[in-house]
């Protein structure tokens, strides 16, 4: 039995209670009624008090689990930006089965046929998005930019800008009927809605994207050289810069033009020394605007900037494969 001295004489009630303060001098059979656990007595610790709730059962996983209907259909974007169509098929396909409803699905099947080559059955899924949802600014959207990878100007600049009219405030939408609109050679009419939407330098730089996908290689040039000025810490331009001007040099000196070019630098830059960047990107790369972007973009991450060429659209929403030769800088 444990005892503690005092030397001088105290009250019987205070030693109870000093004694219940000392750890290991006195054990007690009394159960909290707080807390789900047994605080002593017979039994071990952690037994459940007399009357607690007993708490459910974490749930079970392995095969017993079922991701919902919106895992899937994450998981099914996630494995279509890394190129594992055939499992995001199965995904997407999993998630019409437990919600026929699913525009979001939809879409992306025919984003996999589009990037599968079977355009026929990829026009037909993004016009059964449309459908479905008629006055969504997505699946118009999508819709549109197919009709873009597709070159059927009327056809895309007709659904974008009724995509742009549907959601007037995102800026998304705007900047992908304002880069349909230079791709289809209304440069000019383009640019004061790409200034709206992702500033000077990007503008430039894109325009400069679209000029050297149409083979306009003086034009394009000064566009990226503008950017360059506007904005000397845009390695893309300079990049691009340093590709226009080689592709310029290999033509001039009798090589066939046309081929595809490779990561090398050009001969020097006419631009300031400040202006001079490290080249960096490995393809072209369309400036969007960068506001608080959710992930409702247009597509899932990395959806359109991650081919070669494309344009840089918002941090996506969904929808198709891209928008050109160049990897674009969005809003």
């Amino acid at each position: 039995m444990c005892s503690v001295p005092f030397p001088f004489p105290i009250r019987q009630s205070a030693l109870v209670w000093l004694g219940l303060a000392l750890a290991g001098c006195v054990t007690t059979t009394e159960t909290r009624t707080v807390g789900t656990f047994a605080s002593g007595g017979p039994g071990q610790y952690g037994d459940p008090a007399a009357g607690a709730a007993v708490p459910a059962s974490a749930p079970k996983g392995g095969a017993d689990y079922k991701p919902s209907t919106n895992v899937n259909l994450k998981l099914a974007e996630l494995q279509e930006q890394r190129g594992y169509t055939d499992d995001a098929r199965k995904r997407y396909e999993m998630v019409l089965a437990a919600d026929a409803n699913s525009v979001d699905a939809v879409i992306g099947l025919a984003r996999l046929d589009q990037i599968g080559g079977r355009t026929t059955e990829a026009e037909a899924g993004f016009q059964k998005a449309v459908r479905m949802d008629s006055g969504s600014a997505r699946s118009l959207d999508a819709l549109g930019q197919f009709y873009v990878q597709q070159k059927r100007w009327n056809d895309a600049l007709a659904a974008l800008q009724r995509a742009m009219n549907a959601a007037p405030d995102d800026k998304n939408y705007r900047f992908h009927y304002a880069v349909a609109m230079a791709k289809s050679g209304q440069i000019e009419s383009s640019r004061s809605l790409l200034m709206e939407t992702v500033g000077g330098a990007a503008t430039h730089y894109n325009i400069g994207l679209v000029l050297h996908e149409r083979g306009e290689l003086a034009a394009a040039e000064d566009e990226f050289i503008a950017a360059i000025l506007e904005n000397p810490r845009m390695q893309q331009a300079q990049y691009w810069l340093n590709e226009v001007r080689r592709e310029r040099d290999h033509l001039q000196a009798g090589g066939n033009g046309g081929g595809t070019f490779g990561m090398q630098s050009a001969p020097g830059t006419v631009v300031p020394v400040a202006a001079t960047l490290v080249q960096s990107p490995p393809a072209a790369h369309f400036e969007q605007p960068q506001p608080g972007y959710s992930d409702a973009g247009i597509w899932p991450a990395g959806r359109e900037t991650g081919l070669p060429n494309s344009i840089e659209a918002p941090p996506p929403r969904r929808s198709p494969v891209g928008m050109g030769n160049g990897t674009a800088i969005s809003p």
